[in-house]
């Protein structure tokens, strides 16, 4: 009985050891592309906020200078 255990785990360790290589490596490429998305996001939210304080200051610079009647 010992020994047809022992045959028995011989024989499903490669399949076992394979399986948990391809699942770990599955788990590795999901955590890559839900960083990639979350990396694109803030890139995003990044760029919004540079056109953001872009046109703020486009917008002051024209109230002040109309303030001060050098508008033409």
């Amino acid at each position: 009985m010992a020994m047809q255990t022992n045959l028995i785990n011989v024989g499903t360790a490669p399949c076992l050891a394979m399986g948990m290589t391809y699942t770990a490596g599955a788990h590795s490429v999901g955590l890559l592309m839900e960083n990639a998305v979350l990396n694109e996001k803030l890139a995003q939210v990044t760029a919004n906020a540079g056109i953001d304080q872009c046109v703020a200051l486009i917008l002051t610079t024209g109230a002040a200078a109309t303030a001060a009647g050098k508008q033409k």
